[in-house]
């Protein structure tokens, strides 16, 4: 797993595999899903990341995938640097 930060664009990936995107699915207006050609997870694109960290400095995040069931996330928050 990889992580890309954008801060200007606030917004971060979580790179989980490098399969190609066949399509992408918005699961929510700040969650975005890349899947490969089987429904598999490539990556997940969170926008407007800087409202989502919790006093701890990290995200904790928990949405449902169709045909994967719910994702659960607690990864550190990026520097910026």
């Amino acid at each position: 797993m990889e992580l890309t930060f954008d801060p200007d664009g606030d917004h971060l990936y979580i790179h989980l595999s490098e399969a190609g995107i066949a399509r992408t699915l918005a699961v929510s207006r700040e969650i975005v899903v890349d899947l490969d050609a089987d429904g598999a997870p490539v990556g997940i694109e969170l926008l407007r990341v800087s409202q989502w960290a919790g006093e701890d400095a990290h995200f904790h995040l928990r949405f449902e995938l169709p045909g994967h069931g719910e994702i659960a996330l607690d990864i550190p928050f990026p520097d910026a640097e």
